[in-house]
């Protein structure tokens, strides 16, 4: 990953639930992960990034931040995001883990 500092997020699947009501892009301090820079393993599911980093000065690609993963019997989402308090104080990511949680339980 890179340092901790500031970057940006977008949402890059403006339609799925767990994005309802989430900025188009917003502003974080955190460690900006460099989430599958070579691709997945084999035989991993593929993900679906629904929230996607600025470009990373680390690796010089944008990673995805929030995603879900199909599984034939679970709702799955992954995050890179959440270091310390000045993510977790930030309304967006507080409504992407309400949202995330209603999804997972199918509400």
């Amino acid at each position: 990953h890179d340092k901790l500092g500031p970057f940006s997020v977008n949402v890059v699947a403006k339609r799925h639930p767990i994005m309802k009501g989430v900025s188009a892009s917003f502003d974080v301090v955190d460690e900006l992960y460099n989430m599958n820079v070579g691709g997945a393993p084999e035989g991993a599911n593929k993900i679906t990034p629904l929230l996607e980093t600025s470009v990373s000065g680390k690796s010089g690609e944008r990673h995805a931040a929030v995603w879900v993963t199909e599984h034939p019997k679970a709702r799955i989402v992954g995050f890179t995001l959440g270091h310390d308090e000045r993510v977790h104080d930030h309304p967006d990511y507080q409504k992407i883990l309400i949202n995330a949680v209603k999804w997972i339980a199918d509400k």
